[in-house]
């Protein structure tokens, strides 16, 4: 959950004071372009801020402004750095691990940000304690899907990001169930991630 990347330098690198002076590196992304602002917090210390949390599926570099020099001297060392969301994961569940389940459970996840609903087929599955079987999911679209939100009070702006799914056979009574999600669920903002 990336909101904010911090590049510091060795030494003083804009005169003290300067907090408007020019921005030492170049954001570029893909994915979703981010909302964001820079600043200098210190002569030796340049931060940008991203105006929401990352979603899944962004991948972004950092390069060294064309141009741009320290106070003295030149810039040395690394001048790109790379970093990414990595796919969508699991923020919140309910039911909450440990509660007790109906054999017809729906679960609604909340994840950090949408996922393809072709990978969420794919990689996640529920496993019965006792079945040796893997039990494939299907996501709850539709009618049932906004009554479930509606009932769990799933703000408008959450609800993109609000998974509803439900192992494909009933399940049998008192058995342990582990929902997995596996590695390998997509973003629905990049599919490569």
């Amino acid at each position: 959950q990336v909101r904010q990347v911090m590049v510091r330098f060795d030494e003083a690198v804009v005169p003290l004071g300067q907090t408007q002076a020019a921005a030492p590196m170049r954001l570029a992304c893909t994915g979703p372009a981010p909302e964001h602002s820079a600043r200098w917090t210190s002569d030796r210390e340049w931060v940008l801020d991203f105006r929401r949390m990352l979603p899944p599926g962004v991948r972004c570099t950092l390069e060294a402004s064309e141009g741009w020099q320290p106070l003295k001297g030149a810039l040395t060392g690394p001048t790109r750095y790379a970093f990414g969301t990595g796919g969508p994961a699991i923020v919140r569940s309910d039911p909450w691990d440990g509660a007790t389940i109906a054999e017809d459970q729906h679960f609604l996840l909340h994840l950090n940000g949408p996922a393809t609903a072709a990978s969420v087929r794919a990689q996640v599955w529920c496993e019965v304690e006792g079945l040796g079987e893997r039990i494939d999911v299907r996501i709850v679209d539709g009618a049932p899907r906004t009554q479930i939100l509606a009932a769990r009070r799933v703000p408008a702006r959450q609800a993109e990001s609000a998974l509803v799914l439900a192992c494909d056979r009933t399940l049998p009574t008192q058995a342990k169930l582990r929902l997995v999600w596996g590695a390998g669920v997509a973003s629905a903002a990049d599919p490569a991630v």
